[in-house]
């Protein structure tokens, strides 16, 4: 890092379970965590920039997901993995919502819904559930990677051109 490169993390793991490794490989230029609705300072830990979901959307993502699935777990920032039938309300803000271990149809529908209603934006991804489940992910229109990479950009004063960007899913930069 001292030659003028600079090396981030982008990834949608919460910066909790990411922290650790971050800290280990000695990163400490912006990272873009919660799968692209936060950039932070590894260091400080500060968030340099956020983009989340607001109580409307919150709202409207639940009733999509509790009318077109009987099953799965919700996890948003505040909780985890509740048993998407015993949720009631989600009135906190955060920066997504997930819906984790549904069959791939009920995903598609899901994610058609939000997308096309266009209040945030919606995917699928394999289940860490495992099975043929899927898990789908939802964060503000603004709050992808692909975007948080945009504005890393600006925070880290690079250029698209200088910059070298890896994935491992078909939802990664």
């Amino acid at each position: 890092q001292n030659k003028g490169v600079k090396i981030a993390c982008a990834t949608g793991r919460r910066w909790l379970y990411t922290r650790n490794i971050v800290h280990k490989l000695g990163i400490t230029d912006a990272c873009i965590v919660e799968g692209g609705t936060r950039i932070l300072d590894p260091v400080t830990e500060k968030t340099l920039w956020e983009k989340g979901l607001d109580a409307n959307a919150l709202a409207a993502t639940l009733d999509i997901f509790q009318r077109e699935s009987d099953e799965g777990a919700l996890s948003t920032l505040h909780f985890r993995e509740e048993p998407l039938h015993s949720v009631r309300s989600v009135t906190n803000d955060s920066r997504f919502m997930y819906l984790l271990g549904i069959e791939s149809k009920i995903a598609d529908v899901i994610c058609n819904t939000i997308n096309e209603q266009g209040f945030a934006v919606a995917h699928s991804t394999l289940s860490w559930s495992g099975g043929n489940r899927l898990d789908v992910h939802v964060t503000h229109p603004e709050a992808t990677k692909e975007h948080a990479l945009q504005v890393w950009h600006t925070i880290e004063s690079v250029t698209k051109e200088e910059t070298i960007a890896m994935g491992d899913s078909g939802n990664d930069v």
